[in-house]
């Protein structure tokens, strides 16, 4: 009988062998089938259906283990989507809550409160780089002493209101 490899670049040899042997079977089934089958086919037969059960018992054997793995990453990766499911829930159980927080602030303070506070702040800095930052006089005429010292106290005044809020 003779057989015709084909080779493939990217094929293993053992693929080949596995090839020829399924071939060889058909051949030797189909004698077997028609009654035409001497003793050395009959022991080749038997041969390559050992075998075959044998590379079938393999296979199986790097399956099991090919799907325990399998069965281990599904495993972790579903507890990953659960853990994920759950931050998900936290977090928008927060935005929910920030949400309820905002309204309730809303409530209170008016829909305009961080602009009135933001704008407020700025006329406090505004009114802060009005403020002469010279030191008193020490020395002059008895009036105009009394008249700087009234203005640095006017100062002075405005500096501890604005430092109390």
């Amino acid at each position: 009988m003779t057989t015709h490899r084909r080779r493939h670049s990217r094929t293993k040899p053992r693929d080949h062998e596995r090839a020829d042997r399924r071939a060889a079977l058909d051949v030797l089934l189909a004698r077997a089938q028609r009654g035409r089958l001497s003793a050395a086919e009959a022991r080749l037969l038997r041969e390559y259906v050992e075998q075959e059960r044998r590379s079938a018992d393999e296979s199986r054997k790097a399956n099991e283990g090919t799907t325990r793995t399998l069965a281990h990453h599904r495993a972790a990766a579903d507890a990953v989507v659960r853990e994920l499911e759950g931050d998900l829930a936290e977090a928008r159980q927060r935005a929910a809550d920030a949400e309820e927080q905002l309204t309730a602030y809303r409530a209170v303070f008016g829909p305009d409160t961080l602009a009135v506070y933001r704008a407020a702040g700025k006329q406090v800095a505004a009114v802060r780089a009005l403020l002469p930052t010279a030191p008193r006089p020490r020395l002059g005429l008895p009036n105009t002493l009394a008249y700087a010292n009234g203005l640095h106290d006017a100062y002075d005044a405005v500096r501890d209101a604005l430092a109390q809020h």
